[in-house]
């Protein structure tokens, strides 16, 4: 059996200092649950997940029947693969977008303002910038390994790679 005190989990039993009281070792087996729960000592449950399939991104205790039981938030665990996979198509989603834009931009201003051929030239370098950015990205891609680094990959990382759009 399993205890836990202030969030610590303690597997054998130990003596413990609560309120620069010392209690021996002993009361974890001749306490009840009751005597322990006085002290903030609660037997301890631990829910699981198939750590084969999943990621533990947190968790939270909650008191039931006497029991402190720990679920966790999980995430699938995926393949280098899969996780590789997941994040070119994220990326690429994001440069189509981009690409799609600034290609708009460009026609715009070859059917309208045939004049501006600075702002047609800047779009055109942009369009490039983004095809080569592609390309380090897909570098970038091979180096990740985890769930927490896709994310954060994801979610900024492969921003830096990215030209700014002409004009901003």
């Amino acid at each position: 059996m399993a205890w836990i005190l202030n969030g610590t989990i303690i597997n054998t039993p130990t003596y413990v200092i609560i309120n620069n009281t010392r209690y021996p070792q002993t009361i974890f087996k001749k306490w009840s649950h009751e005597e322990l729960a006085s002290l903030g000592i609660y037997a301890f449950r631990d829910d699981g997940y198939d750590k084969r399939y999943y990621t533990s991104t947190g968790h939270s205790d909650e008191l039931v029947d006497g029991t402190m039981v720990r679920s966790h938030t999980t995430v699938k665990r995926y393949s280098n693969t899969e996780l590789s996979q997941i994040i070119a198509d994220t990326v690429n989603r994001k440069i189509k977008r981009l690409y799609m834009n600034a290609k708009s931009e460009l026609e715009y201003l070859n059917e309208f303002d045939s004049s501006d051929t600075t702002s047609a030239t800047n779009w055109s370098d942009y369009i490039a910038l983004l095809k080569s950015a592609r390309e380090a990205i897909k570098s970038d891609i091979q180096d990740i390994s985890s769930y927490t680094d896709a994310i954060d990959y994801i979610n900024g990382g492969f921003g830096s790679r990215l030209p700014s759009e002409p004009g901003r």
